[in-house]
């Protein structure tokens, strides 16, 4: 059985009032027992509270992240699209002009893929300033 502490506190007639009235909605059978009735329901309320304010917070960032992930999906279709159709054309090039083996870029830059690399670097870095600028 739990060990209970007299206390003595000070209450205004509303307050009183509340807790005779819990009291009898209830059928309990002091005051001290409303009382425990009325903490055990606050926290039941702050418990729910925190559960739907995390569930709220939570689907906030769901719906966020949702959005953000269906713009990153829709530029990587794109860009594969891209990159898919230019290795077509490379293909075609290669193909239609008779070359076989060839050099990769590990062993072999071309100073047209080094300024196409170095372009592509800095555009990607301006577009990332453009993006955080918007923020």
């Amino acid at each position: 059985m739990e060990i209970k502490t007299r206390k003595h506190y000070t209450l205004n007639e509303k307050e009183i009032e509340y807790i005779n009235n819990i009291k009898e909605k209830y059928l309990l059978s002091s005051e001290s027992l409303a009382i425990e009735k009325i903490i055990k329901e606050h926290e039941q309320f702050n418990d729910e509270t925190q559960k739907k304010v995390i569930e709220n917070i939570g689907k906030a960032i769901a719906n966020n992240l949702k959005d953000y992930f269906k713009t990153i999906e829709k530029r990587t279709s794109y860009s594969d699209f891209n990159l898919q159709v230019i290795i077509e054309i490379l293909n075609a090039m290669c193909l239609k002009n008779n070359i076989g083996k060839i050099r990769n870029s590990n062993e072999f830059k071309s100073e047209a893929l080094e300024i196409s690399e170095k372009y592509v670097k800095e555009k990607i870095i301006s577009d990332r300033i453009k993006k955080l600028d918007n923020l």
